[in-house]
């Protein structure tokens, strides 16, 4: 969807359905009465905390539905609707029951003991919904019921964060001082199991705090996100530490990349090939949405979004600048607009652009029938500027 070649996609496909076959095959649980597979991983599950867990849980357990949805996905691009629908009903199985397992208190979801090993138990665990971030970032929507991943999120906040780190509390590394607010990477109730993931102790890593930040702004709990996003910034504010080179096991570490995601996950970012080389563009602000200015980055260029709308929601500006390259434009999708009753115009660099209007359930959608390629005027020395004026 991102304008990878028919042949790469058909080169990977096969490793693709190969790995997810050996999950739902000798991963997924099998229900001993029934011998039905039921969505959830409890055996060993390797992970980048340098230990397995054993019991299902969501922090696998939502990576695995999000790998259902993409798969799902695949498939129908390949044409292969009966693979989709395999995919599809394992997820469907899967989420009621992730869901059932590991949401028995009905505040945060926690892991299913196994073996007497608690390796998460019952604590807040920052990245328990990894899965559901992937799924955001994927544009593939809910893999657990929203609610439940809300409370979560709630929960995380309010246990594992602290206005001034001790650094006699965290173990087994000491990324915090007393001038540091931020968030530990798991909390419990008492203290921590012998047998507990080894660096849920810890400061959480700003790779952490990217994607827990992002998760709560798709899920429109902005106020914490940016609260999050503001106090990792502080951590590395260049006096204190560098704000290139974000340490986690090693310098310039790759986690927080994740940072990237945020910007279209403010403003409502997702772009998709789907016309012969033209995109279908989406922008829906989710902070400040009556005054937003916001990066975005796509195929062949990147530039800024702008959106005005006053504070009755009857008129308003969306003006889409392009400072490098070129953005092949099939569609633009601006739910924040309702237009009904109201005069619209659209120009590119300042002349009219011919173009259809639809306005649905998803808000203004504006067609252009010959696909419209807004692009940095390099001999001019001027941006390209797509905008959309909405009036009464």
């Amino acid at each position: 969807k991102m304008g990878a070649s028919k042949d790469w996609f058909d080169l990977m496909w096969p490793g693709v359905k190969g790995v997810l076959n050996r999950w739902m095959t000798d991963l997924d649980q099998v229900d001993p009465k029934t011998k039905q597979h039921l969505g959830v991983i409890p055996g060993a599950q390797p992970n980048t905390y340098d230990c397995a867990i054993y019991g299902v849980n969501t922090f696998i357990g939502s990576l695995y539905l999000c790998a259902l949805k993409a798969g799902a996905a695949m498939a129908l691009l390949q044409g292969d609707k009966l693979l989709a629908e395999k995919y599809s009903q394992r997820f469907t199985v899967g989420t009621a029951n992730l869901d059932k397992e590991c949401f028995p208190n009905g505040k945060w979801y926690t892991q299913v003991v196994t073996k007497n090993v608690e390796i998460l138990s019952d604590s807040t665990f920052i990245d328990c919904l990894l899965g559901q971030w992937w799924s955001y970032v994927l544009n593939l929507g809910d893999v657990l019921p929203k609610e439940h991943c809300v409370s979560t999120c709630d929960y995380i906040m309010q246990n594992n964060h602290v206005k001034s780190f001790d650094p006699d509390l965290q173990y087994p590394r000491k990324f915090c001082t007393e001038n540091d607010s931020g968030l530990f990477v798991a909390r419990w109730a008492g203290s921590p199991p012998k047998t507990g993931m080894l660096y849920t102790s810890e400061a959480a890593w700003s790779g952490l705090e990217h994607e827990f930040a992002g998760l709560c702004i798709y899920q429109n709990q902005v106020g914490i996100g940016l609260q999050v996003l503001e106090e990792t910034r502080q951590k590395h504010d260049g006096w204190r530490r560098s704000p290139w080179n974000e340490v986690e096991c090693g310098d310039h570490y790759s986690r927080p990349m994740s940072a990237f995601q945020l910007f279209d996950a403010a403003s409502g970012f997702v772009w998709e090939m789907v016309h012969e080389g033209g995109l279908d563009i989406t922008f829906d602000p989710r902070i400040d949405k009556h005054t937003f200015r916001g990066f975005f980055s796509a195929q062949k260029g990147w530039g800024q979004y702008i959106q005005t709308i006053d504070e009755t929601n009857i008129t308003g500006t969306a003006e889409v600048e392009v400072m490098f390259g070129a953005l092949p434009i099939t569609v633009l999708y601006l739910p924040a607009f309702d237009t009904f009753g109201k005069t619209v115009s659209v120009t590119l660099n300042g002349r009219s652009v011919k173009h259809t209007m639809t306005q649905g359930p998803h808000g203004l959608a504006v067609s252009f029938l010959n696909r419209v390629a807004v692009e940095i005027d390099g001999s001019a020395h001027s941006f390209g500027r797509l905008v959309v004026k909405v009036s009464e």
